[in-house]
């Protein structure tokens, strides 16, 4: 049996004029880790509190926000539940 090395990357998202638009992933690298620090600045910066408190809130387990990412999670699996990756995911 083939064992793959899973491929870890940033993925980037923007909320623009009321719509999320993801941006292409970004590897895990010097680069990958300085522009996600600066995008992590940057959100502090416009005044959203990067403490666990707000974390949690804005993003836990019980925000909707929270709710609607495993959802699009969950359906884009079950689209694709035939390839590979997918199916390595789900084995036991």
């Amino acid at each position: 049996m083939k064992h793959h090395k899973a491929a870890v990357n940033f993925v980037f998202c923007r909320f623009i004029e009321g719509h999320i638009s993801v941006e292409e992933p970004v590897g895990v690298s010097r680069w990958g880790a300085r522009r996600f620090l600066w995008a992590l600045f940057n959100l502090g910066t416009r005044g959203w509190a990067l403490t666990a408190e707000a974390l949690a809130r804005d993003f836990g387990y019980e925000s909707p926000l929270a709710a609607q990412g495993v959802k699009a999670f969950f359906e884009t699996l079950r689209a694709n539940c035939h390839l590979p990756r997918v199916e390595t995911f789900f084995r036991r």
